[in-house]
C-alpha cells in the first residue's frame, strides 16, 4: 500500500493541500487578531483603573472635576495603536468611590475577510478612598519558649 501511495502521481493530494492551507491560514490569522483583541482588552483595564485610581487620589469630590482628571488621566496616558475611538461610557462617583467605563473599538487585521472588521473592547474599574480619619492597629508578637525552637523568632545570632 505505502508503495501505491508514493507512486502515485494523479495530484489528488495536491488538491487537498491546497483545500486544507485556507483554513489553516484564516485560523492563523484569527489567532494574530485574538491575540491583539486581548492585547487591547487589557490596556483598556489598565487605563481605567489608573484613571479611577488617579481620580481617587486626587481627594477631590465635585463629580465634574473627578470626570475632567480622568479623561486628562486616560488621553496622557492611551497608546492609539491598540484600541480607536476610547469613550467613557459611564463614569460614576458613589460611596467615596470612582467607577469609570470605558468603550472602545479595535480594527482587524484578518478576521475582514470573514467580514469582522472591528471588534468592541471594553474595561471597567472601581477605586474607592481610604478610610479617614484615626484607626486602631494591634501588633501581637509571640516570645514565647515555643519559637525559640528552629529559630522560628530569628532571634540566633542576636546576642539573646
Amino acid at each position: 500500500m505505502r508503495k501505491n501511495f508514493a507512486a502515485d502521481r494523479s495530484g489528488a493530494m495536491a488538491i487537498l493541500m491546497a483545500l486544507s492551507v485556507i483554513p489553516l491560514i484564516l485560523a492563523l490569522g484569527f489567532a494574530v487578531d485574538y491575540g491583539r483583541y486581548l492585547r487591547a482588552g487589557t490596556h483598556l483595564q489598565e487605563l481605567a483603573d489608573a484613571a479611577s485610581l488617579a481620580a481617587v487620589a486626587s481627594g477631590e469630590k465635585d463629580p465634574g472635576k473627578l470626570r475632567a482628571l480622568a479623561d486628562q488621566f486616560i488621553e496622557a496616558n492611551l497608546a492609539a495603536s491598540f484600541v480607536d475611538e476610547i469613550t467613557v461610557s459611564s463614569f460614576k462617583t458613589e460611596n467615596n468611590g470612582v467607577d469609570p467605563t470605558l468603550a472602545g473599538r479595535m480594527k482587524t487585521y484578518f478576521m475582514g475577510l470573514a467580514s469582522i472588521s472591528e471588534l468592541d473592547v471594553g474595561a471597567e474599574a472601581l477605586a474607592v478612598r481610604a478610610v479617614t480619619g484615626s484607626i486602631e492597629l494591634a501588633l501581637v508578637l509571640d516570645n514565647t519558649q515555643s519559637m525559640e525552637t528552629d529559630d522560628k523568632i530569628g532571634t540566633q545570632g542576636c546576642g539573646s
